[in-house]
């Protein structure tokens, strides 16, 4: 074992930051543990239909306008004018799924980092 001061504090912060690292994801991945009735507990419902939801009136497609999760419009050409909208993935998730339906971000660093959440 290494008696240098510096190099024994290096590793001992590279390791606990190593485990905070750990924690964190394993947080983040697994969420908040569940309640114990059951009741009220959040399900992914599917990926949103991006596509589906754009051409259900105006026979429009999404476009990525922007690369991040919040760059996603309906867009094409009505009647020879382009037109484009921004997506409300809420709206989205609720088109496709009921109501109840909300959507929530589980890739930020993703466009496609999106999904439908329901309650089972």
């Amino acid at each position: 074992m290494n008696r240098n001061p510096l190099v024994r504090a290096g590793v001992g912060l590279a390791v606990g930051f190593a485990g905070a690292f750990a924690v964190i994801e394993a947080v983040d991945r697994l969420g908040p543990a569940d309640s114990a009735s059951g009741a009220g507990v959040e399900v992914v419902l599917g990926v949103p239909d991006l596509k589906g939801y754009c051409s259900r009136d105006d026979s429009l497609l999404p476009l990525l306008v922007s690369p991040d999760p919040y760059g996603w419009e309906c867009a094409g050409p009505i009647s020879n004018v382009w037109t484009s909208t921004v997506i409300d993935f809420d709206a989205v998730c609720r088109w496709q799924y009921d109501e109840q339906a909300s959507a929530q971000l589980v890739d930020a660093d993703r466009p496609e980092g999106w999904r439908c959440i329901g309650e089972s």
